[in-house]
């Protein structure tokens, strides 16, 4: 059962706080769940625990090893011994039990996943720098060893609640656009796009782990920075919950996939046109001019490239002018980079990639369902292109 053999893999289950420990105690137990059906190499899996119902398993400790059942409905509940009950309970001094490790072997590189997210029904593991192997069964305790010393180093990265996501280029907004023939209804959109996840438009995606639905709904205020033409893009305001003003600068002369792009979180200054201008004038070194305010509704749906581990958004919104009652507004559909769940620097070469295939799924998505679109423009070049309202 020790990765003899090309492809195989195994769950590990002992005291979750073994987990935070320099090395492992020779004298705690394992449980160790014969795992098929999941990809040894792919960055990300997500493992549900309802697909171990049957699945061998063993005690492994230092008197041997024996059978257990495995009891998939108590995994996610960090219920002392949810496997082997009383038995490993006792051995464990009353620690409780959690999933721990991923090991999977694949040629001579043993390959290591740490769980990063537990649920009642399932649990999210992400790769970890792996080492090499000689064919042949692979010593536990080696493997722990292992896993314990990549998981200390990473500390910062995999034993934090959702740290292990980084954005490989933090400073600049890749996406591409689709506009719509609106009216649409957005819900239906986003939902249906939700639905190409994991089928076969979209094969290796999952879910965004418990985040595949959002709903905002917020005013932006819109300046063009229109020179000079290293400044120039636009600065937009956008009030919060909190009384305070995100504000948002992008950088660029004509729409793009790829543009620069920062924003500033908690800004306090009123929400007013007077304030925004003040605040361009002592922050902005370039001429700006107000192009409007709209109010954006937007649903949100986002998946992970399990192999790749890299995360986009698939964004549906609504944007119309408040003082325009006359126009439909916009209907877009924008799919994003948004971060990456991995150690591996080598993904960020797949994003270009992964991003034409979602668009891709999108457009067919609509041709199917009857939304006529086109390539979509910003909402600067959207702005510029309204002509005044009619006088009433």
């Amino acid at each position: 059962m020790m990765l003899e053999r090309e492809g195989s893999q195994i769950l590990t289950v002992g005291p979750a706080m073994g987990r935070f420990t320099p090395q492992w105690n020779d004298a705690w137990p394992l449980v160790a769940v014969d795992l098929t059906g999941t990809t040894v190499s792919d960055n990300t899996i997500l493992l549900r625990w309802e697909d171990l119902v049957d699945a061998p398993a063993s005690l492994i400790s230092s008197t041997g090893t024996a059978p257990v059942p495995v009891a998939p409905p108590r995994l996610g509940s960090l219920i002392h011994g949810w496997a082997v009950e009383d038995t490993a309970c006792a051995q464990w001094g009353g620690l409780s039990a959690a999933p721990l490790f991923l090991f999977g072997r694949r040629g001579a590189d043993l390959i290591t996943h740490a769980l990063v997210r537990l649920g009642a029904q399932d649990g999210l593991f992400i790769r970890i720098p792996q080492h090499h192997h000689p064919t042949g069964l692979a010593d536990l305790a080696e493997l722990l060893s292992a896993a314990l010393t990549a998981t200390n180093a990473h500390r910062e990265f995999l034993n934090n609640h959702q740290c292990c996501l980084r954005k490989f280029w933090p400073d600049e907004e890749l996406e591409h656009k689709i506009t719509m023939r609106g009216p649409v209804d957005l819900h239906a959109v986003v939902t249906g796009l939700r639905d190409l996840v994991g089928g076969p438009h979209l094969p290796g995606t999952i879910w965004e782990y418990r985040d595949d639905y959002q709903i905002w709904d917020f005013d932006n205020y819109l300046y063009e920075i229109t020179g000079p033409v290293e400044e120039a893009g636009y600065v937009s305001f956008i009030p919060d919950s909190t009384g305070t003003v995100i504000v948002k600068r992008k950088w660029f002369t004509h729409d793009a996939p790829r543009r620069r792009e920062t924003r500033w979180r908690g800004v306090p200054i009123a929400t007013s046109t007077t304030s925004f201008a003040g605040y361009l004038r002592s922050h902005v070194d370039g001429d700006a001019r107000y192009r409007g305010s709209f109010r954006r509704t937007r649903l949100d749906t986002s998946c992970e490239f399990t192999r790749t581990g890299n995360v986009y958004g698939f964004m549906v919104d609504w944007s119309r002018p408040p003082d325009r009652p006359d126009i439909a507004g916009l209907y877009q559909v924008e799919i994003e980079y948004l971060h990456s769940r991995t150690l591996n620097d080598d993904a960020a070469d797949a994003v270009d990639t992964e991003l034409a295939t979602l668009t891709a799924a999108t457009r067919t998505y609509l041709d199917n369902v009857g939304i006529a679109h086109q390539p979509g423009e910003s909402k600067l070049t959207y702005l510029r292109t309204l002509m005044p309202a009619p006088t009433p």
